[in-house]
């Protein structure tokens, strides 16, 4: 029985197979812009019976900084030494060079669109804008898309630790190295899986005031004793708890935001919970 052979491939055959590779892997590649506004409730904790666990964190590891050039570094550990106290809230990216594996372009804040939905939050007293930003970057699929961190508002490191201590106390050493503790700490992830798709996770951390207790005050132990003949038998020592007095200490707690949702270009889309939101439009 003869076996056939098999005849190479032709130089012509081999180009297009790779140009028909390349085609189909652009597809899951585009590029969009991203409009993102970060806003908080203003009297969210008055308003809501809900209770977090304390502390609470972010479980994604942030590979990149929305706002690296405005800190003038690359990478997700550019934070380590940043000396912002506050951040500004419409990010103002004009001039500011691309970056990251899916050149990343944050946008002059001449392009951002959605200045009606920011007038709307920044009026209303039961909402404070925390974060306008807009860039536009090639939308990887999911496998390969990165999550981007972002922060806003006050830098809270010199006053506690994110772990319910008191903000007279002294930071702990990990975040001493950091001197990082912002008012929202951020990642978002924009990929595409047949749809357009984001990932966002927030931590909002705000001073409240609890009341601790102290070490109880007792009373003077007091002996209680059986006289006989022989002896004076102590039996027993008593105190009794006069008060247990407490302290009205002001701390940090932090809220978690943990969202997913599939979303089509070009509409505006609300991410809500009862301590924040986000207001998102993706555009091609």
């Amino acid at each position: 029985m003869q076996t056939k052979q098999r005849k190479p491939l032709g130089l012509f055959t081999i180009i297009s197979l790779f140009v028909l590779l390349s085609s189909s892997l652009s597809a899951f590649a585009r590029p969009f812009t991203v409009e993102m506004i970060v806003f908080k409730r203003t009297d969210g904790l008055r308003s809501t019976a809900e209770k977090w666990p304390q502390p609470q964190y972010l479980d994604v590891q942030v590979e990149s900084q929305l706002l690296a050039p405005l800190y003038g570094c690359s990478d997700a550990s550019c934070l380590q030494s940043l000396q912002f106290t506050r951040l500004p809230t419409v990010i103002n990216g004009k001039d500011w060079p691309a970056y990251g594996p899916t050149n990343r372009r944050v946008l002059s804040s001449s392009s951002l669109r959605l200045k009606r939905q920011y007038n709307s939050l920044r009026t209303h007293a039961g909402f404070t804008p925390m974060l306008h930003i807009a860039w536009r970057e090639t939308v990887l699929p999911k496998h390969r898309a990165q999550h981007n961190g972002f922060q806003a508002g006050e830098n809270f490191a010199d006053r506690d630790n994110n772990d319910g201590i008191e903000l007279s106390q002294v930071i702990n050493d990990a975040l001493a190295s950091t001197n990082q503790n912002w008012e929202i700490d951020g990642s978002i992830r924009v990929y595409l899986q047949h749809y357009l798709y984001i990932e966002a996770q927030m931590l909002l951390k705000q001073e409240v005031t609890k009341q601790i207790e102290l070490e109880p005050v007792l009373s003077e132990a007091t002996n209680t004793s059986i006289d006989s003949d022989e002896s004076n038998v102590v039996v027993g020592e008593f105190t009794d708890i006069i008060e247990t007095p407490t302290q009205t200490v002001s701390v940090l707690e932090s809220y978690k935001f943990d969202q997913k949702r599939r979303v089509k270009s070009d509409e505006v889309h609300y991410f809500d919970h009862p301590l924040m939101g986000l207001v998102i439009q993706i555009r091609k």
